[in-house]
């Protein structure tokens, strides 16, 4: 892989435009595929079988056509109303994600918390050229059992390993960072967790 300037997202960026496109395409896929799946079923029964209520199939085609307008009227305008609320800071000692429309929110992951950053492209993100890191963390808050602290969305291809990379070198550069699975060993990642643990118990005691 060429070397690249990620001088753009070394410090405050946004999410590349194509993940606003990757939203609505997602979107209209799932709109389409349930639509011809529950239409085309109904449709086959309609066929074959004459006592099949006629009624039926012509309800599931005006939903179909209620959720496309539902689709095209309130949640396409809202992917572009959210999609500019995305921001993302990574400064010296932590990363901050800024999302939200009506309710504005800033999360901040602290570089001596993070344990693993995983480079993750789904089938529209190969497709858009885009990807996502995924940021795990010693004592996840995250309600979604498994699922990461959180996610840098939007990036383009050839940003995604320098910008992790990036980010990999400013932990290790943080005082009493437990690191990243990358040069950490999984007892002293264990311990961090425990550290971290024993921290929250502490202040929730007092």
């Amino acid at each position: 892989m060429k070397d690249v300037d990620i001088a753009q997202y070394s410090r405050n960026f946004t999410p590349d435009t194509r993940l606003r496109t990757k939203y609505v395409t997602w979107g209209l896929s799932l709109w389409f595929s349930v639509s011809v799946l529950i239409n085309g079923f109904f449709g086959v029964i309609n066929y074959f079988d004459e006592t099949f209520p006629t009624e039926l199939l012509i309800g599931t085609l005006w939903l179909s056509g209620i959720t496309l307008a539902v689709l095209v009227v309130v949640v396409i305008p809202f992917i572009f109303l959210y999609y500019p609320t995305i921001r993302y800071e990574v400064v010296e000692n932590e990363i901050h994600v800024f999302r939200g429309i009506i309710t504005k929110t800033r999360k901040v992951v602290p570089y001596r918390t993070i344990t693993n950053m995983e480079i993750k492209r789904g089938i529209f993100d190969r497709f858009f050229g885009i990807g996502t890191i995924e940021i795990q963390t010693a004592g996840n808050s995250n309600p979604n059992k498994g699922g990461p602290e959180e996610t840098i969305d939007g990036i383009p291809n050839e940003y995604l390993l320098p910008l992790q990379n990036h980010i990999i070198s400013m932990v290790r550069g943080v005082s009493g960072s437990p690191g990243t699975s990358h040069d950490t060993d999984p007892v002293t990642a264990i311990l961090a967790e425990l550290r971290d643990l024993k921290l929250l118990l502490k202040e929730r005691l007092h």
